[in-house]
């Protein structure tokens, strides 16, 4: 493994040398997370009862721009501090769980993030489409995690946030995936 991203909100402390462990081995990054979960501070808008909403929802938020960036962009200030505090460090990237970082109002906070963090980058989820058809995996799905990916990546490059330049890692949540 090269890389591997930690949901901040599920992860409170790593006992002895585990982060150093890891950190030496791998890129440890913050894979955001803004579905599902509990956030780490009030988020009346987003959260009014305490827990992120399903992607469907959240996507229709930020696709509708009714979701709230004030709330976006002090959550994700938030899940960086505590990622910092849990490992001693900034994350080496910056992803999300469900790839929400590539949604409109998220993908700015993030943007806006990663200039206070210089040699953080930022993991883009696209893909070229021949990849896509000829994996056969969950196209419909990877076409649209692929398309989010190219308005993240055209305000990372205007931004000179430093990016990956391939993403593999569409399945389609059967019980048995083909590659297994």
């Amino acid at each position: 493994m090269a890389a591997g991203g930690v949901l901040v909100p599920l992860n409170t402390r790593f006992k002895g040398g585990e982060a150093r462990y890891v950190l030496d081995r791998a890129d440890v990054g913050l894979h955001l997370t803004l579905t599902d979960h509990r956030p780490l501070g009030p988020m009346r808008r987003t959260a009014p009862e305490g827990r992120f909403p399903a992607l469907p929802v959240l996507m229709r938020r930020a696709l509708s721009g009714t979701l709230d960036g004030l709330e976006v962009r002090r959550e994700v200030a938030r899940q960086i501090a505590a990622f910092m505090a849990l490992f001693g460090q900034a994350p080496a990237f910056i992803d999300g769980h469900h790839h929400v970082h590539q949604l409109p109002v998220i993908r700015d906070a993030v943007i806006e993030a990663l200039g206070d963090l210089p040699g953080t980058y930022l993991r883009l989820c696209q893909e070229p489409l021949t990849a896509i058809v000829r994996r056969g995996v969950a196209v419909s799905k990877a076409l649209l995690i692929s398309r989010l990916g190219q308005g993240l990546e055209q305000l990372a490059r205007r931004a000179r946030v430093p990016v990956t330049d391939s993403f593999r890692g569409i399945y389609d949540f059967s019980p048995k995936p083909p590659y297994a």
